[in-house]
């Protein structure tokens, strides 16, 4: 049933196809647009007569899923069977891997000083991202630059996690010219085993190439690399020492895990960069209040409307004040008849006035004054209704405000998906020194 998604069409009335953005010889990838959350995501199937179990694509798939909401990590929606094909619907990171951008060589555009920040940014940002997983008991197994992708803004999000297992129990992809001496030898994989594939990822990074042919002799690489400096950028002794110390033969005498990986690069970054490293890691509040929203959302696509209810309270109790959940929350229970009108009304008037929050909760309001007929409410919000909308049931301000009306789905943008930076902050690393670096990712329901 592969036939259906071709380009321009609309697959189960809700995912509009973009274009195919590559095949393998596992699986297909499609561009889509989903047409209630207006995100764009990226659809995952297996390519037809393929070996490829499908309850074990769906298995990696939630595995996947489990791993939240975090800014470095390409989020995994859910899985969807369509067509009678098992589909992954993922996050859609525009700006293509790192290992493109060593191929083109745009990760060396401007000064070698800048061209080193940007790699140890990326680096540290890959770190959080796999220290999220790692604080959740998984490993990736397949770390390299070919899986971590760049957003416009040059955030880092590692992807592909489908070989994702439980940490002591993973032997992973094994792309050998970055796997570690444990797992090229069959043996389980901890966290340590991602700390040495992601120093290998640095490694290419700083050379500019693959000059190795397997994992286990980048460290004598790198050691020639250090006394002739033969590649790209020049690679700082103390970075060097980290660098070797996580490509140690031993998992026990390297850093522990992502986040140790993470710190160790913050710590080093003054000496090497001369400033302090701009950015600070997600804090799992945050995460925990915009990840359960983005579930419920999910839970909702997939019909899972009592499930969602509860991921909506799950994030209402982690930030009473978060525009978006109250928002949802408010609508799905309001299209079942379970609340009114006035009373979403007055929970969003409520959170507007939170200056931190005021202009989104604001926003919402607006759409939430569209849905029951009020242009004149809405346009007090700065929203306008759409041009090709129907005529509203109620234009009159004080009239939809004295009654209570029933929702509609027909005059107004639906569900809002959490997508807002945190903890935005200045990276040397880019051209213009003024990118937001903390871009949030999706995230959704297991």
């Amino acid at each position: 049933m592969n036939g259906e998604w071709h380009t321009g069409a609309i697959v189960a009335g809700t995912y509009e196809v973009l274009g195919e953005l590559g095949r393998g010889g596992m699986g297909v990838v499609h561009r889509v647009r989903h047409l209630g959350w207006g995100v764009d995501l990226a659809v995952k199937a297996p390519l037809p007569g393929t070996a490829t179990s499908r309850d074990l694509f769906v298995a990696e798939a939630e595995t996947w899923v489990s791993l939240g909401l975090h800014p470095n990590v390409c989020a995994c929606h859910y899985v969807r069977n369509l067509g009678g094909e098992p589909r992954l619907f993922a996050e859609y990171v525009p700006g293509g891997t790192v290992k493109d951008q060593i191929k083109s060589r745009m990760l060396y555009r401007g000064s070698s000083d800048r061209a080193l920040a940007r790699v140890l940014d990326l680096a540290v940002q890959a770190a959080w991202g796999l220290a999220h997983a790692h604080g959740r008991g998984l490993v990736h197994a397949d770390v390299k630059p070919a899986n971590v992708l760049l957003d416009d803004d040059g955030n880092a999000k590692v992807t592909d996690f489908g070989l994702t297992r439980a940490a002591g129990l993973a032997v992973g992809g094994l792309t050998p010219a970055y796997a570690s001496p444990e797992q090229a030898a069959g043996r389980p994989v901890g966290p340590p085993g991602d700390v040495f594939s992601l120093a290998v990822s640095v490694l290419e990074m700083l050379v500019g190439d693959v000059t190795w042919p397997a994992g286990s002799i980048a460290g004598a690489a790198l050691r020639e690399e250090m006394t002739d400096p033969g590649g790209t950028l020049p690679i700082p002794p103390a970075l060097g020492e980290l660098l070797l110390r996580c490509l140690d033969d031993d998992p026990q005498r390297r850093p522990s895990d992502g986040a140790a990986f993470a710190a160790a690069l913050v710590e080093l970054w003054p000496a090497v960069v001369g400033a302090a490293y701009p950015r600070t890691a997600p804090r799992e509040a945050d995460l925990r209040a915009d990840g359960l929203n983005n579930r419920a959302l999910s839970e909702v696509d997939l019909g899972r409307l009592t499930e969602a209810s509860r991921s909506f309270a799950g994030a209402l109790d982690a930030d009473p004040r978060h525009p978006a959940a109250a928002y949802n929350a408010g609508l799905l229970h309001w299209r079942a008849g379970n609340t009114t009108d006035v009373e979403l009304v007055d929970a969003l008037t409520a959170i507007s006035g939170e200056s931190s929050v005021s202009s989104e909760a604001r926003e919402l309001l607006g759409h939430v004054h569209l849905e029951r007929g009020d242009v004149t409410a809405a346009r007090e919000c700065g929203v306008e209704p759409p041009t090709a909308s129907p005529t509203p049931r109620c234009s009159s301000r004080s009239a939809c405000r004295g009654g209570r009306r029933r929702a509609t789905t027909g005059s107004c943008r639906t569900w809002r998906w959490r997508t807002t930076a945190r903890a935005a902050a200045p990276c040397p690393a880019t051209t213009t020194g003024s990118c937001a670096c903390g871009a949030t990712a999706l995230w959704s329901a297991s």
